[in-house]
C-alpha cells in the first residue's frame, strides 16, 4: 500500500465503506430478513460455549446490523471500524443496547489487551485489507486460549466450475474500472447493476425453481429469497469496493493455523467462506511473514501403513484413512496401506462366525512380504502389532531394515496378553507391546491411559484422540423432532455390544413409561431385549442418518482396566451430531464428557434412569448439550483440529535421514 505502509489498511477503501453504511444503513431491511442472513454467516458460532458473561469484538462492525444480534447474546461486545462514518451509523443501530463499545480503530491496532476477549469476529472486512493474514493474527491475539473467532472470507470460487470463475474475472474488470470513481457515479452505476443485472437473474432463478429446476449454483441464487434493498447493497460493495481478495479453502486454512487458531471448521453452505477457529494454546511465534508450511521431512515422502484391518473397520478408517488426503494434498505424500486381513474379515467373523485357520495364514503370508518389500518406504506406520498372538519378529525386521516406526494404538491391547486366561499366553506374550513400543521412534496413543502405559518404555509418547471429520457430521435439526418417540442411541460393534448388557433393565424400565425406544447400531444380536428395541446393521451411507435420529447417545463402560484403554469414540459421535450424551465415568470418558455442561456422567442405574428423564423432558437442555459437545468436538476431537499435529509427528518420526540420503 503506497500511502501508509505502517498501517494495515487501504484508505480509499475504508472512505468507501464509510458511504456506503451512510447510504445503506440497513434500516430498510427487515427483521426476518436480517436474522436469516445472520444465522446463515453464524451457523457455525458455538454460542452455547460462550454464555452470558462472555465479552468479545466484532471486528470491521459497518453499520452494526450483526452486533444487534450478538449484543443480545453476551454481557459486552466491542464493535471496532477503521471507518469514523461508519462507526456513526453502528451507534444508531445499537442505540438501543447498553453493552456495546465503539472504537475507530484499523485492525493492527485494536484497543483491546492481548488474551482478553472470549470470543471474536470479523465478517467481509479482512479480504479488504493489504495483509489478510496480519490481520488475522491481530485478531487472534485479543483472544484468550480456546477462544472462538468466526471470519468470512471472500473465496476463490474452488467449490464452483471454472465457468462461474470466467464470469467472475469478467466482472471483476469492470469492479477495478468503476471502484476508481468518485462515489456518486460508484453509487449510481452499481444501482443501474442491481436493477437491470441482479434483479431480472434473479426473478428468473425464482420463476425455474418453481418449474422444478435446482438453481442453487447458478449466479446470484442467493437472493432469490432477499430484497431488491439487500442486492443493491450487496452490488454497491461488489463494484464500488477498491480493495478485494479471494482465498480458497486451503490458503484461508494455511493463515487461520499460521495465526494460532485450530479445530478449524468451514460452513458447507452460501456465503463462502465462513470459517471458524479456536485460539490454540500454544503461543505462535510473532512474524511478518506467511507460516511456512513445509514439513521438509514428511514432505514427498513415502508412508507405508500397516493397519489390522481393511476400511471396513472403524479403527483403520479413523486412525489412518481419513488423514491420508490431507497428508497427499498437503505435503504429496505417497501413502501405501497394506491390511493384515482382507476386507469382509469382520463380516465373516462377526456375522458369519467364519475366521479361522486360513484366515491368518493368508494374513500371516501377506504381511510377511510386506514386511521384506518395505525398504523403498520412508516411514512405516503400524497398528497395534505386525501380527497378534505372533513373536514380535516382523517389528524386529523393520527395525533391522533401518526403517523409522511410528506406532499407534487406541486399545489396551497389552491386556489381550498380560491378563490373558491361557497362562502359556500369558508367559509368552505379556511383554510383546513393551518391546514393540520400545522400538518405535514415537509412539501415538489414543489416550491418557495408553500413553502412560507407553511411556514406561519410550519417553517420544503423543496423544492424538480417535477424531472425526466434522464436515462429515451436520448438526441435530431440534426445529423438527416433531412427534417421534424419544431414542436413547447407542453405536458399537459386536464385541462392544456386551456393554450393553447391565444396562438393559434400566432401558425397558424407562421405555415402559414413557414414549421412548432404544436403537443399537452395529452391534448385532443382543439377548433380552424387547419391541422397545430396535437393532440397525452399522454400513458407512447410513451411519450419519442415523446417529442424527438418536436424541441421546449413550455409552456404558465396566470399570474394567480394558475399558480404561477405550477411547470415547461413540461419545465424539454424538457429539459431533449436536447430541447430548450419557457416559460411565470411566477411563477417557471422563475428559470427553463435562458433567452438566455436554452431558451427563452416570455411576449406577438409579442415575442413569434420572439423567435420561432429565432429557426426555426438556428438549432446550438436549439442544443446549448437543451445541456445547460439538464445540467441543470441534476445538478437540475433529480432523481439522489434529492433522497438523499428526502431520508434525510424522515429520518427526521420519527425521532428517531422508533429506540427507536425497541430497547424496
Amino acid at each position: 500500500m503506497k500511502e501508509d505502509k505502517k498501517i494495515n489498511l487501504d484508505r480509499k477503501t475504508v472512505a468507501g465503506f464509510g458511504n456506503e453504511w451512510r447510504k445503506f444503513d440497513q434500516s430498510q431491511m427487515s427483521e426476518s430478513e436480517l436474522r436469516f442472513i445472520f444465522s446463515r454467516y453464524f451457523s457455525i458460532f458455538p454460542w452455547n460455549s460462550l454464555g452470558k458473561a462472555a465479552v468479545g469484538f466484532d471486528l470491521g462492525c459497518g453499520s452494526g446490523r450483526w452486533s444487534r444480534f450478538v449484543a443480545d447474546k453476551v454481557k459486552t461486545l466491542h464493535c471496532i471500524d477503521a471507518s469514523p462514518e461508519a462507526i456513526k451509523v453502528a451507534r444508531n443501530t445499537l442505540s438501543s443496547k447498553d453493552n456495546c463499545v465503539f472504537h475507530v480503530a484499523s485492525v493492527d491496532n485494536i484497543p483491546l489487551d492481548d488474551e482478553s476477549m472470549d470470543f471474536g469476529y470479523s465478517l467481509g472486512v479482512l479480504h479488504h485489507i493489504p495483509d489478510t493474514f496480519a490481520g488475522i493474527r491481530s485478531c487472534v491475539k485479543k483472544l484468550k486460549p480456546g477462544a472462538p473467532f468466526l471470519a468470512y472470507l471472500y473465496y476463490a470460487f474452488d467449490s464452483r466450475p471454472k465457468w462461474y470463475g470466467g464470469i467472475w474475472k469478467t466482472t471483476d474488470i469492470l469492479r477495478r474500472i468503476i471502484s476508481k470513481l468518485p462515489f456518486f457515479l460508484r453509487y449510481f452505476i452499481s444501482q443501474a447493476i442491481a436493477l437491470f443485472v441482479y434483479y431480472p437473474i434473479v426473478k428468473l432463478e425464482v420463476l425455474l425453481e418453481k418449474l422444478g429446476i435446482n438453481v442453487d449454483k447458478l449466479p446470484l441464487s442467493f437472493y432469490r429469497n432477499l430484497s431488491f434493498y439487500t442486492m443493491r447493497t450487496d452490488a454497491l460493495d461488489r463494484f464500488g469496493t477498491r480493495m478485494e481478495k479471494r482465498f480458497t479453502v486451503e490458503e484461508i486454512k494455511d493463515m487461520m493455523k499460521g495465526a494460532g487458531l485450530e479445530g478449524i471448521v468451514f460452513n458447507k453452505s452460501y456465503p463462502y467462506w465462513c470459517v471458524l477457529g479456536y485460539r490454540s494454546p500454544v503461543a505462535v511465534e510473532e512474524t511478518n511473514e506467511r507460516p511456512d508450511r513445509d514439513l521438509s521431512n514428511l514432505r514427498n515422502a513415502r508412508i507405508l501403513f500397516l493397519p489390522k484391518y481393511a476400511k471396513d473397520a472403524a479403527s483403520t478408517r479413523y486412525r489412518f484413512l481419513q488423514y491420508i488426503p490431507y497428508l497427499r494434498d498437503k505435503y504429496n505424500v505417497q501413502c501405501d496401506i497394506s491390511s493384515l486381513f482382507d476386507e469382509g474379515y469382520l463380516r465373516k467373523r462377526f456375522n458369519l462366525k467364519k475366521s479361522g485357520y486360513f484366515d491368518f495364514m493368508r494374513a500371516l503370508a501377506r504381511r510377511i512380504r510386506v514386511v521384506f518389500t518395505a525398504k523403498k518406504h520412508d516411514l512405516i506406520f503400524l497398528y497395534c502389532e505386525a501380527v497378534p498372538y505372533f513373536p514380535s519378529i516382523m517389528e524386529r525386521l523393520l527395525k533391522i531394515n533401518g526403517l523409522p516406526l511410528a506406532y499407534d494404538f487406541d486399545d489396551a491391547i497389552f491386556h489381550n496378553y498380560d491378563q490373558h486366561p491361557n497362562g502359556i499366553i500369558k508367559m509368552l506374550f505379556r511383554n510383546k507391546i513393551k518391546k514393540v513400543l520400545a522400538l518405535s521412534n514415537i509412539v501415538v496413543a489414543g489416550n491418557a491411559y495408553l500413553a502412560e502405559y507407553a511411556r514406561k518404555v519410550n519417553p517420544e509418547v503423543f496423544i492424538v484422540p480417535t477424531v472425526i471429520d466434522i464436515n462429515r457430521y451436520p448438526a441435530k435439526n431440534y426445529d423438527r423432532i416433531g412427534e417421534k418417540p424419544f431414542t436413547i442411541g447407542w453405536i458399537g460393534s459386536p464385541t462392544t455390544s456386551a456393554y450393553l448388557t447391565p444396562l438393559l433393565p434400566v432401558l425397558k424400565r424407562f421405555c415402559a413409561v414413557n414414549k421412548a425406544r432404544v436403537v443399537f447400531i452395529g452391534s448385532g444380536k443382543v439377548s433380552g431385549i424387547n419391541k422397545d428395541f430396535d437393532i440397525y446393521e452399522w454400513s458407512e451411507d447410513s451411519e450419519i442418518d442415523n446417529l442424527l435420529s438418536f436424541d441421546v447417545g449413550i455409552m456404558p463402560l465396566p470399570d474394567t482396566s480394558w475399558a480404561r484403554g477405550k477411547c470415547g469414540f461413540k461419545l465424539i459421535q454424538y457429539m459431533a451430531c449436536g447430541l447430548p450424551v450419557i457416559a460411565s465415568p470411566v477411563g477417557v470418558n471422563n475428559e470427553i464428557v463435562e458433567n452438566n455442561k455436554n452431558g451427563f456422567l452416570a455411576e449406577n442405574d438409579e442415575q442413569w434412569y434420572e439423567r435420561l428423564a432429565v432429557l426426555y423432558s426438556d428438549i432446550n437442555l438436549r439442544k443446549e448439550m448437543g451445541a456445547a459437545g460439538r464445540s467441543k468436538v470441534i476445538n478437540q476431537y475433529s480432523l481439522q483440529a489434529t492433522s497438523h499435529n499428526l502431520a508434525l509427528l510424522l515429520d518427526k518420526a521420519i527425521g532428517p535421514d531422508k533429506n540427507e540420503e536425497q541430497s547424496h
